[in-house]
Protein backbone atom coordinates (compact mmCIF):
# COMPACT_ATOMS: atom_id res chain seq x y z
CA UNK A 1 0.00 0.00 0.00
CA UNK A 2 2.49 2.25 0.91
CA UNK A 3 4.47 1.93 -2.54
CA UNK A 4 1.17 2.16 -4.10
CA UNK A 5 1.01 5.83 -2.42
CA UNK A 6 4.47 6.85 -3.33
CA UNK A 7 3.74 5.77 -7.01
CA UNK A 8 0.77 8.06 -7.31
CA UNK A 9 2.77 10.75 -5.91
CA UNK A 10 5.26 10.32 -7.98
CA UNK A 11 3.39 10.01 -11.03
CA UNK A 12 1.36 13.37 -9.89
CA UNK A 13 4.67 14.91 -9.87
CA UNK A 14 5.72 13.86 -13.15
CA UNK A 15 1.94 14.76 -15.10
CA UNK A 16 2.61 18.25 -13.40
CA UNK A 17 6.29 18.69 -14.27
CA UNK A 18 5.93 17.25 -17.70
CA UNK A 19 2.42 19.87 -18.33
CA UNK A 20 4.30 23.04 -16.51
CA UNK A 21 7.39 22.20 -19.32
CA UNK A 22 5.39 22.51 -22.51
CA UNK A 23 6.67 24.69 -24.84
CA UNK A 24 5.32 27.90 -26.09
CA UNK A 25 3.93 27.92 -29.72
CA UNK A 26 4.76 31.80 -29.57
CA UNK A 27 7.17 34.14 -30.50
CA UNK A 28 7.24 37.60 -28.67
CA UNK A 29 8.52 41.14 -29.60
CA UNK A 30 8.82 44.57 -28.26
CA UNK A 31 8.06 47.48 -30.58
CA UNK A 32 10.45 51.25 -29.93
CA UNK A 33 10.62 53.71 -32.02
CA UNK A 34 13.46 56.36 -32.74
CA UNK A 35 14.10 59.63 -35.08
CA UNK A 36 17.17 60.68 -37.28
CA UNK A 37 17.85 64.67 -36.10
CA UNK A 38 15.22 67.23 -36.61
CA UNK A 39 16.36 70.67 -36.07
CA UNK A 40 13.34 72.43 -34.49
CA UNK A 41 13.08 72.83 -31.03
CA UNK A 42 10.10 70.45 -30.96
CA UNK A 43 7.92 68.07 -33.80
CA UNK A 44 5.15 66.56 -32.19
CA UNK A 45 3.68 63.92 -34.39
CA UNK A 46 0.41 61.87 -33.37
CA UNK A 47 0.60 57.97 -33.96
CA UNK A 48 -2.89 56.76 -35.00
CA UNK A 49 -2.26 52.93 -35.58
CA UNK A 50 0.44 50.69 -35.88
CA UNK A 51 -0.02 47.64 -38.47
CA UNK A 52 1.82 44.50 -38.66
CA UNK A 53 2.27 42.61 -41.70
CA UNK A 54 3.27 38.54 -41.49
CA UNK A 55 3.35 35.29 -42.16
CA UNK A 56 2.30 31.98 -40.65
CA UNK A 57 2.79 28.00 -41.69
CA UNK A 58 -1.03 28.35 -43.43
CA UNK A 59 -0.97 32.14 -44.71
CA UNK A 60 1.54 34.22 -46.99
CA UNK A 61 0.22 37.24 -45.41
CA UNK A 62 -2.19 38.20 -42.79
CA UNK A 63 -2.38 41.85 -41.37
CA UNK A 64 -2.47 42.48 -37.67
CA UNK A 65 -3.80 46.08 -36.07
CA UNK A 66 -1.76 46.58 -32.78
CA UNK A 67 -2.35 48.29 -29.75
CA UNK A 68 -0.56 51.19 -28.95
CA UNK A 69 1.06 52.51 -25.84
CA UNK A 70 1.64 56.26 -26.60
CA UNK A 71 -0.26 58.14 -29.19
CA UNK A 72 1.99 61.18 -29.37
CA UNK A 73 5.43 61.55 -29.66
CA UNK A 74 8.24 64.47 -29.96
CA UNK A 75 10.64 63.66 -32.63
CA UNK A 76 13.52 66.02 -31.54
CA UNK A 77 12.90 64.62 -28.20
CA UNK A 78 13.88 61.40 -29.22
CA UNK A 79 16.97 61.98 -31.58
CA UNK A 80 18.69 64.52 -29.31
CA UNK A 81 17.95 62.84 -26.18
CA UNK A 82 18.43 59.33 -26.80
CA UNK A 83 15.65 58.11 -25.95
CA UNK A 84 13.36 55.71 -27.51
CA UNK A 85 9.86 55.42 -27.70
CA UNK A 86 8.28 51.95 -26.44
CA UNK A 87 4.95 51.74 -28.37
CA UNK A 88 4.75 48.37 -27.75
CA UNK A 89 5.42 47.09 -24.91
CA UNK A 90 4.77 42.50 -26.01
CA UNK A 91 3.08 41.06 -28.61
CA UNK A 92 2.43 37.27 -28.71
CA UNK A 93 2.00 35.74 -32.38
CA UNK A 94 0.86 31.94 -32.18
CA UNK A 95 3.15 30.15 -34.87
CA UNK A 96 4.51 33.20 -37.27
CA UNK A 97 7.06 32.07 -39.62
CA UNK A 98 8.25 36.14 -40.84
CA UNK A 99 7.59 39.55 -39.92
CA UNK A 100 7.15 41.35 -43.18
CA UNK A 101 6.25 44.93 -42.40
CA UNK A 102 4.94 47.53 -40.03
CA UNK A 103 2.97 50.45 -41.10
CA UNK A 104 2.58 53.37 -39.17
CA UNK A 105 -0.38 55.42 -39.29
CA UNK A 106 0.36 59.09 -38.28
CA UNK A 107 -2.48 61.38 -37.07
CA UNK A 108 -3.29 64.25 -39.64
CA UNK A 109 -4.52 66.81 -37.19
CA UNK A 110 -3.56 68.52 -34.35
CA UNK A 111 0.43 67.87 -35.05
CA UNK A 112 3.19 71.05 -34.21
CA UNK A 113 6.58 72.29 -34.39
CA UNK A 114 8.14 74.54 -32.24
CA UNK A 115 11.26 76.24 -34.28
CA UNK A 116 14.72 77.50 -32.95
CA UNK A 117 12.61 80.99 -32.48
CA UNK A 118 9.84 79.53 -30.29
CA UNK A 119 7.22 79.66 -32.85
CA UNK A 120 4.35 77.20 -32.63
CA UNK A 121 3.17 76.08 -36.35
CA UNK A 122 0.62 73.90 -37.63
CA UNK A 123 2.49 70.54 -38.95
CA UNK A 124 0.63 68.62 -41.62
CA UNK A 125 1.20 65.41 -43.20
CA UNK A 126 2.57 65.14 -47.53
CA UNK A 127 -0.49 63.43 -49.06
CA UNK A 128 2.48 60.20 -49.63
CA UNK A 129 2.20 59.41 -46.01
CA UNK A 130 -0.99 60.38 -44.77
CA UNK A 131 -2.54 56.58 -45.20
CA UNK A 132 0.59 55.54 -43.71
CA UNK A 133 4.35 54.65 -43.90
CA UNK A 134 5.85 50.76 -43.92
CA UNK A 135 8.98 49.59 -43.01
CA UNK A 136 10.10 46.63 -44.23
CA UNK A 137 11.56 43.93 -41.54
CA UNK A 138 11.20 40.39 -43.31
CA UNK A 139 13.09 38.78 -40.61
CA UNK A 140 11.83 34.99 -39.53
CA UNK A 141 10.90 34.13 -35.91
CA UNK A 142 11.65 31.25 -33.80
CA UNK A 143 8.85 30.57 -31.47
CA UNK A 144 9.82 30.94 -27.08
CA UNK A 145 12.08 33.97 -28.47
CA UNK A 146 11.51 37.19 -27.51
CA UNK A 147 12.93 40.52 -29.58
CA UNK A 148 13.24 44.21 -29.67
CA UNK A 149 12.62 45.77 -32.78
CA UNK A 150 13.11 49.50 -33.11
CA UNK A 151 12.28 51.86 -35.78
CA UNK A 152 13.41 55.04 -36.99
CA UNK A 153 11.73 57.92 -38.44
CA UNK A 154 13.72 60.08 -41.38
CA UNK A 155 11.86 63.11 -41.45
CA UNK A 156 13.05 66.08 -44.54
CA UNK A 157 14.68 68.69 -42.51
CA UNK A 158 14.02 71.17 -45.22
CA UNK A 159 10.17 69.93 -45.19
CA UNK A 160 10.14 70.44 -41.86
CA UNK A 161 11.40 74.23 -41.44
CA UNK A 162 9.72 75.66 -44.12
CA UNK A 163 7.30 78.84 -43.50
CA UNK A 164 4.54 76.19 -43.44
CA UNK A 165 5.96 73.10 -42.41
CA UNK A 166 5.56 69.76 -43.45
CA UNK A 167 6.07 66.22 -42.46
CA UNK A 168 7.84 64.02 -45.28
CA UNK A 169 8.98 61.23 -43.25
CA UNK A 170 10.17 57.59 -44.28
CA UNK A 171 10.43 54.80 -42.12
CA UNK A 172 12.78 52.26 -41.52
CA UNK A 173 14.32 49.21 -39.43
CA UNK A 174 17.27 50.21 -36.97
CA UNK A 175 17.73 47.36 -35.51
CA UNK A 176 16.01 43.81 -34.48
CA UNK A 177 17.55 41.74 -31.49
CA UNK A 178 16.99 38.91 -30.01
CA UNK A 179 16.54 39.18 -26.09
CA UNK A 180 16.65 37.29 -23.28
CA UNK A 181 13.42 36.23 -21.71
Amino acid sequence: MKNFFYSVIIGVFVVFFASSCKKNKYASFQVSITSDQVLPKKVSVGIKEIWLNYTTKKSNSEWMKLEVDSSRIDLAHLYNDGVDTLFIPEVRIDKIKTLLKFRVVLNTKNNSVITQNDDTLSLALVPEIQDGIKASVNKALENQKMYAIKLILQPDSLALNAPSPLLKTTIGLKSFEEKAQ
